[in-house]
């Protein structure tokens, strides 16, 4: 079982559920809301020309986004590290 497994079944579960509370960001979302951004940030990557197997680095701050990120690229199959990476910014 990967991430984006963990947040699918608990989509299903409980969408209205709260999920995360970013402190910095004082952000507090939930299972549903967290999907509906995943799958933004998903068409993200595949506009940028990623796949499924693509090494991806990750660099952002310490906050919600970082896990909307890994679940984004485990929703699609890729890799959130590895040999010299293409590198996402947010």
């Amino acid at each position: 079982m990967v991430i984006s497994d963990l947040l699918e079944r608990n989509v299903r579960n409980r969408p209205s559920k709260e999920a995360i509370f970013c402190k910095p960001c004082a952000l507090r979302l939930t299972y549903g809301e967290i999907n509906k951004r995943v799958n933004g940030l998903c068409n993200f990557l595949l506009k940028r020309g990623l796949s499924r197997g693509d090494r991806i680095a990750i660099l952002s701050p310490s906050c919600h986004i970082h896990s909307e990120l890994l679940m984004a690229a485990s929703k699609r199959g890729m890799d959130p590290g590895g040999d010299r990476p293409p590198v996402i910014t947010v």
